[in-house]
């Protein structure tokens, strides 16, 4: 009989752990396909980059607009890059899902970045490694994506 009890408490408790660890996850990853949350990047040039974000119901604008930044020095990193400068302004529109009723953001036209491998004279680039290590500690995201 209390095999029986032990395996009713297990069974109802799955479920909530599931929730509850399935709360605290961040929308950041690559997207598997264009309509899909996360990011997508195309390289453009051999120092330019259009990069782009869609969040999820959980995403607020500012999470959104920081993913992009974050993925932005991602690839600026991985392409040898220390430096990235944004060459257009993000524009983040909210939708909201009538069949799941939520909202979400998604830029409508992604970050065209340019990079450096040094700093630039002139023009307001980012550090790349920094700004990436700040949003990685800002989110606890770890490793590289």
């Amino acid at each position: 009989m209390a095999r029986r009890w032990y395996f009713s408490v297990l069974a109802a408790l799955i479920p909530v752990v599931l929730f509850i660890t399935s709360c605290g996850t961040t929308p950041y990853r690559l997207a598997a396909s264009p309509d899909d949350e996360g990011y997508s990047d195309t390289q453009l040039q051999a120092d330019i980059f259009r990069v782009n974000f869609k969040g999820d119901h959980d995403t607020s604008k500012d999470s959104a607009y920081d993913f992009v930044l974050l993925r932005a020095a991602e690839v600026a990193r991985e392409h040898n890059f220390s430096f990235f400068a944004i060459m257009n302004p993000a524009v983040a529109s909210s939708y909201y899902n009538m069949s799941q009723a939520y909202e979400f953001y998604v830029f409508n036209k992604p970050l065209i970045v340019r990079c450096f491998a040094t700093k630039p004279d002139g023009v307001e680039a980012l550090d790349a490694a920094l700004l990436e290590k700040s949003l990685k500690q800002k989110y606890h995201i770890e490793g590289r994506h």
